[in-house]
């Protein structure tokens, strides 16, 4: 088992979408060059079912700030974007426009043809969203790896110790689920209720 840590620096609900039962992260993580012009494999492609990724704040007015986190979700399920986008379970993460939860949707065509991009999908998920949860001290302080990361890309340097401390801590302390709307939610909802309006 493995865990991910990156910095959500615009949640949407599009990634990670945590809507219809499941949290899905799909978007906006694929890979890229460091400053050494190696290729750095994206997070989605890295993580395998049963590792963690975590998702932290970013100072950006779309996110919670630092120190917080945004979502924890532990992979159930990893398909192909063909494969997710073919199962009918996640039909309802296609974007339909005339819906704001539903437009947030990352069930789209895009890319289904390729076999190395995938969905992680979990059915054991802690969503805070603007209702992010500080970071207990313990995980912020590590002398090695803390949980948060700066700046791009992810962190998955954790060892066993670490992860399991962590992962004991979210489930003892938090019963799995949805316990907020993204940090933009609010404010993109009423925007898109107002463009709905005016295009009538």
């Amino acid at each position: 088992m493995k865990m991910y840590s990156y910095v959500v620096h615009h949640d949407d609900g599009h990634a990670p979408n945590p809507f219809h039962g499941c949290c899905t992260l799909v978007r906006c993580k694929f890979g890229s060059y460091n400053k050494n012009g190696v290729f750095i494999r994206n997070l989605i492609e890295m993580a395998e079912v049963n590792d963690w990724v975590i998702g932290t704040g970013g100072v950006s007015d779309s996110s919670s700030g630092n120190g917080k986190i945004i979502y924890a979700m532990m992979v159930t399920k990893k398909l192909t974007l063909r494969e997710y986008f073919n199962n009918e379970r996640f039909s309802k993460k296609r974007p339909i426009q005339t819906d704001y939860k539903f437009s947030l949707g990352d069930n789209i065509k895009k890319d289904i043809s390729n076999p190395n991009r995938f969905a992680l999908i979990s059915d054991h998920f802690y969503y805070f969203g603007r209702n992010a949860v500080q970071i207990p001290k313990k995980f912020m302080s590590h002398p090695k790896t803390p949980l948060e990361k700066k700046g791009p890309r992810y962190r998955k340097d954790f060892d066993d110790h670490f992860i399991n401390e962590f992962t004991n801590w979210i489930q003892k302390t938090y019963k799995a689920g949805l316990y907020g709307d993204p940090c933009t939610y609010e404010l993109n909802s009423i925007s898109f209720k107002n463009l709905k309006r005016r295009n009538c």
